[in-house]
């Protein structure tokens, strides 16, 4: 996304297809590209989005094992979680996440996700 992208209407697209049924759809990106310069604006309006569509709350993964392996993607990823519960890796309780610039070669980066955790990576 660069400059003159609408931010509302991105963050509320990035939000349904990340976030909707916890994350666990095949048909959506695996991280989005957002230009320096509107980083912070898109993260506050992905926030507005998430709240605004009852994205907030913990997720309810029913198979342990799937739980399992969603939350062991945010161990190690060396970015910031903006959004979410950083140590859902530990405590299981995972919830909608967006990662700002995690390591390109962490697990969350190789692995389809299937789970509510969105990456964002910083162009200029």
């Amino acid at each position: 996304m660069d400059k003159t992208a609408n931010i509302k209407y991105a963050a509320l697209k990035a939000a349904l297809g990340s976030f909707k049924d916890f994350g666990q759809t095949i048909a959506r990106a695996d991280y989005c590209l957002v230009e320096y310069s509107r980083v912070n604006e898109f993260i506050e309006e992905l926030e507005i989005q998430i709240e605004k569509l009852k994205f907030k709350k913990q997720c309810n993964i029913e198979n342990h094992k799937h739980l399992d392996k969603v939350c062991a993607l945010l161990e190690g990823h060396e970015g910031t979680v903006v959004i979410g519960n950083a140590n859902a890796h530990r405590d299981k309780k995972l919830e909608a996440t967006v990662i700002l610039s995690p390591k390109p070669d962490c697990k969350l980066m190789r692995a389809p996700v299937f789970g509510p955790i969105l990456p964002i990576f910083p162009f200029n």
